[in-house]
């Protein structure tokens, strides 16, 4: 034995050129023993070999049985099967063997491919093997069917997916007092549960039924980005006569 004996991690089949080896390490000199070999989440899924070479060269001095690396198999969940957009969503892993701090959680429509401009949102686990990380569903996000994924080192090789679940629209509630009133009434609006509020959200007032654009709402005003309040709205005295309605909007 010599202390420049090393062993390489190659694809069965593979010349012994080091080009093509894999993964390797020195044995130290012993004559006996054994090493430990670092599977990691973006090699390649195949048949492999181990080979002992002589002397730091290529002279071959024995080969393993062939084993095989298969697809990795990081267990993702998710804390609730169903949700509604506007929201916080707990996604919890295990079984990442060789984490990084550059590992990754993806919110993913159920049928979009892996690319980074598919996500919903994302957030680094920290390179820890196991824990829960907390996405955003934030109120934009289409009601439909979504996946949790799990990726290795910032890259998009998929160490995990969770069953799917369900988005459904914002649950935010919008309330008027009274609620029957005219043009030049002034009501107060209360709405709560708009968990990602921003400055520039705003109620609109509109006729019952009519589109969402601007070009159809007689009045509106910000919400201040609170989460939940109450303020008063002034009906324009020239105001198309009721039914009316008024709608909370996220962003501007």
């Amino acid at each position: 034995a010599d202390g420049a004996d090393w062993i390489g991690l190659y694809p069965a089949g593979a010349p012994d050129d080091t080009a093509f080896r894999v993964r390797w390490y020195y044995t130290s000199g012993a004559v006996s023993g054994s090493l430990s070999f670092v599977v990691l989440p973006s090699d390649t899924p195949g048949s492999y070999q181990f080979r002992l070479f002589a002397a730091n060269g290529l002279t071959r001095l024995a080969t393993s049985v062939p084993v095989t690396i298969t697809v990795p198999s990081v267990t993702v969940t998710t804390a609730l099967a169903s949700l509604a957009a506007d929201n916080y969503l707990t996604v919890s892993w295990s079984g990442a063997n060789t984490p990084t701090g550059s590992d990754w959680i993806g919110i993913y429509p159920a049928a979009a491919p892996d690319g980074t401009a598919n996500r919903v949102t994302w957030v680094y686990t920290n390179g820890a093997t196991s824990g829960s990380v907390v996405e955003t569903i934030l109120p934009n996000a289409p009601p439909g069917a979504y996946e949790a994924r799990m990726f290795y080192a910032n890259g998009l090789v998929r160490l995990g997916t969770s069953t799917p679940f369900t988005v459904t629209a914002p649950a935010v509630s919008v309330r008027v007092a009274p609620t029957t009133f005219g043009p030049g009434a002034t009501v107060s609006v209360t709405w709560t549960g708009h968990v990602f509020a921003d400055g520039a959200d705003w109620i609109g007032l509109y006729p019952a039924g009519a589109p969402d654009d601007t070009a159809h709402r007689i009045s509106w005003r910000y919400t201040n980005g609170l989460p939940s309040a109450t303020l008063s709205f002034n009906v324009p005295a020239g105001a198309p006569p009721p039914p009316y309605e008024l709608r909370l909007y996220w962003l501007n």
